[in-house]
């Protein structure tokens, strides 16, 4: 056990401030959780249903690590999301093509910076809310 912890739990002071080390570049990274909703906000602004909402998160998520890729793969990519979509609920094609082109210019607008890649996400049941958990990583270059 260190020093400092055993100091601490005695109740004694140290002389010396211990700052946790970090680098000089060091930026606080929001919650991959938030960053999602907020990519997802237009779409989710205009559903009312949670079947919808989980298909929003999905498509959200997918076109997130979509853009990451370069130009040529992400249409393929693209194409492969909005016949899945058309084929899992009753709405156009079109209407998931604007989704997508929605969602691709928003990355591409306010979140170029975040070059992060969703792994895996949950939607679970919190004291009667939905919460969205996360798990990412960053993408390689």
């Amino acid at each position: 056990m260190g020093v400092l912890r055993k100091l601490r739990r005695k109740g004694q002071r140290s002389e010396y401030a211990v700052e946790p080390l970090r680098s000089a570049e060091y930026m606080p990274i929001r919650k991959m959780s938030e960053v999602l909703l907020e990519f997802a906000e237009p779409l989710l602004n205009i559903i009312n249903d949670d079947r919808y909402f989980r298909l929003v998160i999905a498509m959200a998520a997918l076109c997130w690590d979509i853009s990451l890729h370069p130009q040529p793969e992400q249409q393929v990519h693209l194409n492969n999301l909005i016949e899945e979509m058309v084929r899992s609920t009753r709405l156009s094609r079109e209407v998931w093509e604007n989704c997508t082109r929605v969602l691709l210019e928003r990355k591409r607008t306010l979140f170029a910076d975040d070059r992060r890649i969703v792994l895996n996400y949950e939607i679970v049941e919190n004291g009667g809310k939905e919460q969205l958990l996360v798990m990412s990583a960053p993408a390689k270059e």
